[in-house]
């Protein structure tokens, strides 16, 4: 700790006193028995002894580049704080610091950088303390007396600053020798390997903890003890050997030996022997590190027998892989060259092993499916395994292949792959298309065969609003009285209307179309399909009783599978019911159940026997006469329905009741049907005309029908439009470069240029007349006609067509 500030009386002293109090400091401050007692012995002389006002020793922190306050003594009444810091970057210390020159300030007022720390100073000087040529702290002595230091003082003081820089560097050196010891014994003592000492006779003279441990011997009974009692009997000379070979000056590095612990047990060792010289050089004994290299051996002989297991284990997975019935790719994870392909993956891709080995296996993809494939096996490389996936591979011999493979790392000796395994599904997926495709095919066959036993009762339902339509317009013709005209008008279109219906939704039976899913009304398509037995059924004496829930929810379903279904189902009711003579009663229910849709057919036909029941689904069984069905109807409503994720199942009580029930999941967000039922106008009364204001325009009428050109004509121009005439593709476009029109109304199907010809040539000619085109077609069941409809975007009119979807088909145009 600093010593306190003297109050004391300045007295000047003679050269020769100052001499001897000098050396005086000296010895004080080497007799001091640390650091801080030499440093506080130096101030305090300067101060007490010597008389000046001041003197303090600072040691320099080159790391934070300040200079901290160590020792110091003052006569003032200020004092400097404990571990008080001054920078580099001010003060005269800093200077002494910064250049290695004595630095004195003969007045303290005319120096700017001096630091006043003691109002009583007049003069500074400051001795810079070295360790050889390194700067480590100052001396600074100060005066309450202006220019108080001649050559005399200076060389004394220097002389101070000399022997005080030895010893600060002394008791460093000390401090460091100590902290090295301490390291090093720290280090032996916790070292896992033993560590001795050993004199030149060749007796223990050090024995370590981990000595102690490994052998059983504490350090009380080796010390003094020959180490040779440590080695096994047979070994005991070459121990002896070795000692005398360091004694000499040999290091002997890493030699192993069979030494024997205290209870017997033999332990291997390795060993480190060096000389210990003294500080004459000569070499005093040894030091030798002793490592227990027991388990070592024993994971090296466990380590080479995992090896032979690992070896033959590979051995056994190549030939695994060699003979194995499967495409084997091994693949480098990252770039994803094949590095290996075992016999079937060569004859698969049709190139040779040589040829393979070097590819990316993404090159061997089909170019449809290699952005596919390669994602894969970025996955595949990434997670370490990847599920199964289709591809498609191009090969030589073959052509495309479709390959099913899983991917997975695995690591050899050598290196990790992925591991891409494929089996070549080309003919199962032909197999399967082709079964899809004689599905399709019986489903449709299945339907026309329903046809064929609608078309009768179709027949005589279309003939008798035909024979309406007929009679009614000869009574118009014979009846001159305007009331009875219009009445007889509204019978002919409400007829008209009537067979128009039965045909739509004929049509809408027999089209064959892609699977597309839809929120379906199971009442209106219940609706629908009844409509299309019931002229059938009341001529067979068939009652139907509709019995449909309001609050129905609607489902995900292909309306047209639906009503296959439907359809099926009321031909097998009405054909049982039909079979007795007597006619019957069908029962069609709607039910919600939970979140599900029930819909129940019961009917009070003859039944089905209960010993053939159980195979009602199976397909090409059926009970009718040759014939009369193909025996796959209800296998595909089998089919439909589990498509659906839905139910269908049949109880029959002999001749009571049979009753097919079906059930189909309804939608998430279901929303309640509107209403019990949705009917069908039964009268077949016209929905009621909303007046549709238009401008005049100029337009073309072309079509091959005189009557339907003539009925465009007169309905057009009684809304005040311009019409022209032409009778096919050609004569309208003589008349189009003409002039210009508003619109054109042009049917598809004509002699010489179809409306599709037309249209095309018109795109090319004039491509904006081309936009202005409405097409006219009773022709919507052919797919290439609605893909063509479709493709040109326009707004087309399905015969027979109303005065009013013209007008809305021509504001749409506008539009």
């Amino acid at each position: 700790m600093p010593a306190e500030p003297l109050q004391i009386s300045h007295v000047p002293l003679s050269s020769t006193e100052k001499v001897g109090w000098i050396a005086a400091i000296c010895r004080e401050a080497l007799r001091a028995d640390n650091l801080p007692q030499a440093l506080d012995s130096a101030v305090r002389g300067l101060v007490e002894t010597v008389g000046y006002f001041s003197s303090s020793i600072g040691l320099l922190d080159a790391e934070r580049r300040e200079v901290v306050n160590r020792a110091w003594c003052s006569r003032g009444s200020a004092k400097i704080p404990e571990g008080y810091r001054q920078t580099l970057e001010e003060g005269v210390v800093a200077r002494v610091v910064r250049s290695g020159e004595i630095a004195e300030v003969p007045d303290v007022r005319q120096d700017p950088d001096y630091v006043a720390l003691f109002p009583e100073v007049r003069s500074e000087i400051c001795f810079p303390l070295r360790a050889g040529e390194e700067v480590i702290g100052v001396l600074d002595v100060n005066s309450d007396q202006i220019d108080d230091f001649d050559d005399e003082g200076r060389w004394l003081l220097e002389t101070l600053s000399g022997l005080l820089g030895q010893i600060i560097e002394k008791s460093r050196l000390l401090d460091e020798v100590v902290e090295t010891r301490d390291y090093l014994e720290g280090l032996i003592a916790a070292a896992g390997d033993a560590i001795a000492t050993i004199s030149l006779d060749g007796r223990v003279q050090r024995w370590n903890r981990a000595a102690e441990q490994m052998f059983g011997y504490r350090r009380a009974e080796m010390v003094g003890s020959p180490i040779a009692v440590l080695a096994h009997p047979e070994e005991a000379p070459d121990t002896e050997h070795l000692l005398r070979r360091v004694a000499q000056g040999d290091v002997i590095e890493e030699h192993e030996a069979r030494y024997l612990h205290k209870d017997g047990r033999l332990v291997d060792v390795l060993l480190a022997i060096s000389p210990v010289h003294d500080v004459t050089g000569g070499v005093m004994g040894s030091s030798i590190i002793i490592r227990d290299v027991s388990e070592a051996r024993r994971m090296e002989a466990r380590f080479i027998e995992m090896h032979r297991q690992v070896a033959a284990s590979e051995e056994k997975y190549r030939s695994l892989v060699h003979h194995s019935l499967e495409a084997i790719f091994l693949v480098d994870p990252l770039a994803f060259t094949i590095q290996e392909a075992n016999p079937c993956a060569v004859a698969l891709t049709g190139r040779s092993a040589e040829r393979l080995v070097g590819m990316r296996w993404p090159d061997l993809i089909c170019s449809e499916d290699m952005e596919m494939g390669r994602r894969y096996l970025e996955e595949a490389a990434a997670t370490g395994s990847g599920g199964i996936q289709e591809i498609r591979l191009r090969c030589p011999d073959q052509g495309e292949l479709t390959l099913e493979i899983t991917a997975g790392s695995v690591r050899s000796s050598e290196a990790p792959f992925l591991q891409i395994i494929g089996r070549d599904v080309t003919e199962r997926r032909r197999a399967e298309g082709e079964t899809e495709v004689m599905r399709s095919r019986l489903f449709q066959s299945e339907k026309l065969s329903a046809m064929g036993e609608l078309i009768s009762g179709v027949a005589h339902e279309l003939n008798n609003p035909l024979t309406g339509v007929i009679g009614y317009a000869q009574l118009l013709l014979d009846t001159p009285d305007s009331e009875n005209a219009q009445r007889n008008l509204e019978r002919i279109q409400h007829e008209a209307r009537r067979c128009h219906r039965i045909v739509q939704n004929l049509l809408a039976f027999a089209r064959k179309r892609q699977c597309q899913w839809s929120s379906v009304s199971v009442n209106d398509l219940l609706v629908e399909t009844l409509d299309l037995r019931a002229y059938q059924m009341r001529v067979d004496n068939i009652w139907v009783v509709r019995e449909l829930d309001a609050d129905l929810p609607r489902i995900q379903a292909d309306s047209h599978q639906l009503q296959q279904v439907f359809v099926n189902l009321l031909n097998n009711a009405h054909q049982s019911m039909a079979s007795t003579g007597r006619g019957g009663v069908l029962t069609v229910t709607s039910r919600r159940i939970q979140d599900r849709v029930m819909i129940r057919f019961a009917d009070n036909g003859p039944g089905i026997p209960e010993d053939i029941r159980h195979r009602i689904f199976e397909p090409f069984f059926t009970t009718k006469k040759v014939n009369m069905g193909t025996g796959l109807g209800l296998s595909l409503c089998y089919g439909i329905i589990q498509d659906h994720g839905g139910t269908i199942s049949v109880t029959s009580r002999g001749s009571v009741e049979t009753v097919f029930v079906v059930e189909l999941p309804a939608e998430a967000s279901a929303v309640a049907a509107e209403g019990a039922e949705r009917v069908l106008d039964a009268s077949g009364a016209p929905p009621q005309e909303v007046e549709v204001h238009e401008k005049a325009r100029r337009i073309l009428v072309v079509d091959d029908e005189e009557t339907i050109l003539e009925f465009l004509s007169e309905a057009l121009r009684m809304r005040g439009h311009e019409v022209d005439c032409a009778a096919n593709g050609l004569h309208a476009l003589d008349r189009i470069r003409e002039q210009p029109y508003d619109a054109v109304i042009t049917d598809l199907k004509m002699p010489g240029m179809s409306g599709r010809q037309f249209y095309q040539a018109l795109s090319r000619e004039l491509p904006a007349m081309a936009r202005k085109v409405i097409f006219a077609t009773g022709d919507l069941v052919a797919h290439d006609t609605i893909a063509f409809l479709e493709s040109t975007g326009n707004t087309y009119l399905e015969k027979p067509f109303s005065i009013r979807s013209i007008a809305e088909a021509l504001r749409q145009l506008e539009e």
